[in-house]
């Protein structure tokens, strides 16, 4: 498998430019399509569109933009305020080569004659357009000036088009036959969504799509310190965090049901019960055994509020720190980096421990005869450490043990 080559090099329709990388790439979502994720994302020649949010004064105030512009995608709407936003940004850094025009549905005509409209203001910019999932809808777009036509409708691990208007499309399908399509106009394809692990992003190369895009898989515990960072209501970020995987970093979907289990408070060792948003059955017998919890006081754009996070000691000191896990996400040498990740009391905040309290016997009993939290933790638990491979749980132990 190392003797794989993953790059690829393609020639774009309408704007004839040539890009050369590896083609996968980070979502327009919120926490992911960053510019810090852009930058370390560049270093491996992947791109990044980057979140609708991110304006002039964003941009400016990034000082190495021009040194990973070949790897990034501005990203808009179909607003006027959108075409007026790209127009500033291009107007003083016209070498950025992508514009990335994303709606949750792309069937409708004005979606058609908006995209027109950029592609003859900007004819040396390749543009992405999606998203879609039938072969007619790619042809549309790509005669409508697209050079590369996103595919996918609902797979997303925290799209709720699927559930709010009953609209949607198998991943695979839709990435078979919208490739078959766009490759006969000599146009791409990315399949964007319902990626959760290393073969999804196979498949999606299988079914024919030339680039796949990742949003869950790249997120992390930055994605807390996110949430804090953005003012909003003390409300909003319960929301925000019924979102967010404490243990694998992934996003998850947000029709989940929480998975209600105890953790120890710091220093006291006195056990609190709360909600716990999993993405995984392991996922929350680590969580009560190799995590801890405490009390964080934060002031919210309405309210100051004590709340109970998820936290793990410091990993940066380790010696077999996980090889799966990129240090310098989190790290600045030995020490937490506070720049891109919350800490509290020189502890790494994964998460949010909603609804909690101090524990009730009736509580424990509960936690302790679950289906999952009972006998099949004692099974988790049990599993010799050097029995665990590389999935996210097992990469979350040997962070946090």
């Amino acid at each position: 498998r190392k003797d794989v080559n993953l790059k690829r090099t393609y020639r774009f329709k309408y704007s004839n430019n040539e890009w050369s990388g590896i083609p996968i790439m980070a979502a327009n979502m919120d926490g992911v399509g960053e510019l810090g994720i852009a930058e370390k994302l560049s270093e491996f020649q992947m791109i990044t569109c980057l979140t609708k949010q991110h304006d002039i004064k964003k941009i400016k105030a990034f000082k190495k933009i021009k040194s990973i512009h070949p790897n990034i995608s501005l990203s808009i709407g179909i607003k006027k305020s959108d075409f007026d936003n790209l127009d500033k940004i291009l107007k003083e850094y016209s070498f950025i080569k992508f514009i990335c025009i994303d709606v949750a549905n792309g069937y409708s005509e004005y979606f058609s004659k908006f995209l027109k409209s950029v592609r003859d203001k900007y004819p040396t910019k390749t543009i992405i357009a999606g998203n879609v999932v039938t072969a007619d809808m790619t042809q549309e777009l790509i005669l409508s000036g697209a050079d590369i036509v996103k595919v996918g409708i609902g797979p997303g691990s925290v799209c709720t088009t699927r559930l709010q208007t009953g609209v949607g499309y198998p991943q695979l399908s839709a990435v078979i036959e919208c490739a078959d399509a766009a490759h006969g106009l000599g146009a791409h394809i990315i399949a964007d969504g319902g990626c959760t692990c290393p073969g999804d992003v196979a498949k999606g190369f299988g079914g024919g799509a030339d680039f796949v895009m990742l949003g869950g898989m790249l997120a992390g515990p930055k994605f807390f310190k996110y949430i804090l960072d953005k003012e909003i209501t003390y409300m909003d970020f319960v929301e925000y965090n019924k979102l967010y995987c404490a243990v694998s970093g992934s996003l998850i979907s947000p029709n989940s049901t929480p998975e209600f289990v105890y953790l120890k408070e710091n220093i006291t060792e006195k056990k609190i019960c709360g909600e716990y948003y999993r993405c995984c059955i392991p996922c929350s017998c680590d969580l009560m055994k190799y995590s801890k919890t405490q009390k964080m006081k934060y002031k919210f754009t309405d309210i100051e509020k004590e709340f109970y996070v998820l936290t793990i000691d410091n990993p940066c000191g380790k010696k077999d720190f996980p090889i799966q896990v990129n240090k310098n996400y989190f790290c600045n040498g030995d020490k937490l980096d506070k720049s891109q990740v919350s800490v509290l009391d020189n502890k790494l905040v994964i998460g949010y421990l909603h609804d909690s309290r101090p524990c009730l016997s009736s509580d424990l009993d509960y936690i302790n005869t679950h289906q999952v939290t009972g006998k099949f933790c004692e099974f988790r638990n049990n599993t010799p450490l050097d029995q665990l491979k590389s999935g996210m749980g097992d990469i979350f132990i040997k962070l946090a043990r």
